[in-house]
């Protein structure tokens, strides 16, 4: 037997002390995705989403039957009683007739998108190096309004592709060639506004609850209000004005743009029959889409001054 020393005792000791990573580092413009993808899963496995986005689909479905029915028999219905055309105003249904589940689908999943975070004092962590604010926040709002507009745009899409393969022999894509970018135009609108003006709401707010809370009466109070305000406009004369008031609402500014999108005509008693205000004339495109872009530009203005690593006292 050798008296040599085996090779191991005159190994040098490894350093244990804090390394540098020195792995695969992702660029600034995918960081982001780390933030929505968690979001994503997140809201996933909340109890309730697949029933909301069910109770979303559903609209889309409906109005598939009433297609294949109109098909069959050559009768419209209720899609063409105010007039215009077929395909248009059967995807103008279907979208507004599911606007409330959608806003259901974001308040469920949206409510905890910053004030979770402020909840937990996960801030500090998130907007630590390498994530930036930007970051953070892009990644919230991208995880946010994939989950909410993914529930209108792929039922859009697949209602598209059956009426497409329906009505494809009686010339529809000749007729229609553009009607699946307004399709999509339309369907990622509620995502958008839902999401900005969450987003700001869930800033504001210390806890999800609270959060929710603010985001509902603000929902719920505009469309009372909106209605009270042409009702009075209408009984002083002032028709044009009162047409705009009454679509101040959330649903009412998200249907007034689609319906300008898809070029469809509004279905008998949209917004009711008080004050005389379903005979007030189609209200200006303008100043709604100004109001969309003001809300969603507000939204995410409030989330981007209130985000912050650390809470500030002011004394």
């Amino acid at each position: 037997m050798s008296d040599t020393p085996s090779q191991s005792a005159h190994s040098p000791i490894a350093d244990l002390s804090y390394r540098t990573y020195d792995g695969p580092l992702r660029t600034h413009y995918v960081r982001w995705w780390v933030i929505a993808r968690a979001s994503l899963r997140l809201a996933m496995k909340k109890r309730g989403y697949w029933p909301l986005v069910a109770l979303a689909s559903f609209p889309y479905l409906m109005v598939g039957i009433m297609l294949y029915i109109s098909k069959r028999t050559g009768m419209a219905g209720m899609l063409t009683a105010m007039g215009g055309d077929l395909y248009q105003n059967a995807f103008f249904a279907a979208y507004s007739w599911s606007l409330f589940s959608v806003f259901l689908l974001a308040l469920l999943t949206g409510n905890a998108a910053i004030a979770g975070d402020t909840r937990a004092n996960a801030l500090q962590v998130y907007l630590s190096k390498p994530i930036t604010k930007l970051d953070y926040l892009v990644g919230k709002w991208a995880g946010l309004f994939i989950t909410v507009a993914s529930a209108s745009l792929i039922p859009a899409t697949v209602l598209y592709l059956f009426v497409l393969g329906l009505y494809y022999q009686d010339g529809f894509l000749g007729e229609h060639p553009a009607l699946i970018l307004q399709a999509i135009a339309v369907s990622v609108l509620p995502g958008v506004l839902h999401t900005s003006v969450l987003l700001g709401f869930s800033a504001v707010a210390k806890t999800p609850r609270v959060a929710a809370a603010l985001y509902a009466a603000f929902y719920f109070a505009l469309g009372p209000i909106s209605q009270i305000t042409a009702g009075i406009l209408g009984q002083a004369g002032h028709t044009q004005q009162a047409a705009l008031a009454s679509r101040m609402s959330m649903s009412g500014i998200l249907s007034e743009v689609a319906m300008h999108v898809l070029d469809a005509k509004p279905m008998p008693g949209r917004f009711g029959g008080q004050h005389g205000l379903s005979q007030l004339p189609e209200p200006p495109l303008l100043p709604i889409v100004l109001t969309l872009a003001g809300l969603v530009l507000a939204g995410l203005a409030i989330a981007r001054a209130r985000v912050r690593a650390v809470e500030v006292v002011r004394g």
